[in-house]
C-alpha cells in the first residue's frame, strides 16, 4: 500500500517537475524534484521483494537488485535537488548573485526540451549561462550583459542586455 502511494506521489511530482522546468518556475521545480526523489527512495525501501504480487522470476535477488538501483537513482536525484534547495533562501530573499560584462564567448547551444530552437551559451567572468534569447547572434555580440543568478544551481533569474532591452 505504501509502495503504491509513494510511487503515485513520485509520478505526480515528476510531472510537476517537468512543468516547472519547462516554464522556468524555480520553486515548483525545486519542490517537485525533492518530493519525487524522496518518494522514489521510499518506494525502493518499501517494496516487498518476496511479495506474491510480483511474478516468481522477479522475486528475491532480482527484486533486491531493482530496489538498490531505485535507491541509488533516488539518492542521485536528491543530491541534485539539494543544489536547488540550498538556493531557496536566496531566491526568496531576492539576494541574487550578479555578473556584468561583455561576454568572452557566445555560441548557439543545442535544442533542449525547454527550448526546442536552442539557446545561447554566454560566458562572462568564467560563468557560463544558457539563455533563451530572441535576438540574432550578430546583434548580441559585443553587448554588455547583466545576469542575476542563484549561486548553487546557477539558475538564471533574469538578465538584461544593454541597448537591446
Amino acid at each position: 500500500m505504501v509502495t503504491g502511494i509513494s510511487f503515485a506521489i513520485f509520478l505526480l511530482s515528476f510531472v510537476l517537475g517537468v512543468i516547472g522546468g519547462s516554464l522556468h518556475l524555480f520553486l515548483l521545480l525545486t519542490i517537485s524534484l525533492t518530493v519525487a526523489s524522496l518518494s522514489f527512495i521510499l518506494t525502493a525501501l518499501t517494496i516487498d521483494k518476496n511479495s506474491k504480487q510480483i511474478k516468481k522470476p522477479f522475486r528475491g535477488r532480482p527484486m533486491t537488485v531493482f530496489r538498490v538501483v531505485m535507491l541509488f537513482l533516488g539518492a542521485g536525484c536528491l543530491l541534485i535537488s539539494s543544489l536547488y534547495l540550498m538556493d531557496v533562501p536566496t531566491y526568496v530573499s531576492g539576494d541574487y548573485q550578479k555578473v556584468e560584462g561583455v561576454p568572452s564567448n557566445i555560441k548557439h547551444s543545442k535544442s533542449t526540451r525547454t527550448n526546442p530552437g536552442g539557446g545561447v551559451d554566454v560566458t562572462i567572468q568564467d560563468y557560463t549561462f544558457q539563455l533563451n534569447l530572441d535576438y540574432p547572434m550578430k546583434e548580441i555580440k559585443g553587448q554588455r550583459f547583466t545576469i542575476h543568478f542563484l549561486p548553487h544551481s546557477s539558475w538564471v533569474v533574469d538578465y538584461h542586455i544593454e541597448d537591446l532591452d
